[in-house]
Order: C-alpha cells, then structure tokens, then sequence
C-alpha cells in the first residue's frame, strides 16, 4: 500500500522516544502547515506522508541540538473525512467514507462492478494540493484488467470516480442489420463504415437517398 499523503484537517500523534515532553497531538492547518511549540516556525507538511512529516521533525531537533539521534514516530490519528464518489454506469452507486487506500478496480468494484450499459471510460476528478481541480480519463477494460497500473491507478480521498455509458450509433431502414452499434473508446466511425456493419442496404434501398 502507498503512504497516503497528509492534508488539512488531518489528526496526528507526534511521539519523541525518550523524551515525552515532547509528544504532541496536532492538526494540519488549512494552509497546509504543522505547528509545534518547541518549533518557532510552522513545518510545511501539505502532501507529505507521516514519515516524511516524523522524519522532518527529528532532523529539526538534531538541528537544534535538542537531542543528538531523535527517533520520532508520527501516527494519523483521525484522517478528515474526504469521501470518495462512485457514479456513472455502476451497479451500485457508492460513497466511500474514510477507506484504506483502494486502487481504482477495488473502487469500481465496491460499486458493484461495471452496469451491462457501461463504456469503456471512466473520468475522475480531484483537487490537487493547490486547490485547483484535475481530472483523468482512463480506459475501463485495462482498470478491470488490474495488470496495468497506469490504468488501475491509487483513488485519493474526495475523488469522484464516473463510469460513462457506453456510446453508440442508431441506423435503421432498408438495411440488411439495423440497430445499435457501439462507439468504442477514441474511435472514428465513417458512415461507409457503419454501412458495412449493417451488412449493407436491402435490395430494394435507394442509397441516393
């Protein structure tokens, strides 16, 4: 499992072997900041992880020469509720609240799995660090194939995860196989194309028209 990087509002347990007097509880401020009293500047800790965070804070107390070899231990103590949101063509639409860390196929599969009408899209959604929003278009069948992790990414708490339906192209009248045909992920479909699908036009069709 990756370590899950640290945003605001999130609870952490500071813990100094050897020295509880320095033990703290703290919270990550909305500026992406920790402050501790024995500390006269705030540590930037906005998308660092809990070790980076405790491996920080015993290099600033070697540096001040508190202690000569600190062991410092961070733990999360409460993670500020993000919930993940799992939509479009799924079974079972969910919100997952506070969850260990989930790829994107363990995600889509507490939704219950892609629905019979689903594309081969899924669109995601996340605030980085800055607060501005990204997104990401992903293949379905390599997310469900899970051997490929480019595809088959880390969901980060306050993603919306979308599977989008399946898009297709309607030819009825004097066709030999008139219905629906699926517009695959990225695909370009010419009407000579689509005539060719159909099995072409019936003996007595007017193409001109």
């Amino acid at each position: 499992l990756p370590s899950i990087s640290l945003e605001w509002g999130d609870v952490l347990g500071i813990t100094v072997y050897n020295m509880p007097q320095l033990n703290r509880t703290a919270v990550v401020g909305s500026n992406g900041t920790l402050l501790l009293s024995y500390f006269p500047r705030p540590l930037e800790v906005n998308g660092k992880t809990a070790q980076d965070i405790g491996q920080e804070v015993a290099s600033e107390l070697k540096n001040r020469q508190v202690l000569l070899d600190p062991q410092v231990s961070v733990a999360v103590l409460r993670v500020e509720s993000k919930p993940v949101v799992v939509g479009g063509d799924v079974r079972t639409p969910q919100v997952l609240q506070e969850m260990r860390p989930l790829r994107l196929l363990d995600a889509l599969m507490l939704a219950g799995g892609p629905a019979n009408t689903a594309g081969d899209s899924v669109l995601g959604t996340r605030t980085d660090s800055a607060g501005s929003g990204i997104s990401y278009d992903l293949p379905l069948s390599k997310v469900m194939s899970g051997t490929d992790p480019n595809s088959n990414i880390w969901v980060k708490p306050g993603d919306t995860i979308q599977v989008l339906p399946n898009q297709e192209v309607y030819v009825a009248g004097d066709v030999n196989h008139a219905g629906a045909f699926p517009l695959g992920r990225n695909q370009r479909l010419t009407v000579s194309k689509l005539m060719a699908l159909t099995g072409g036009w019936k003996a007595d069709a007017k193409p001109g028209k």
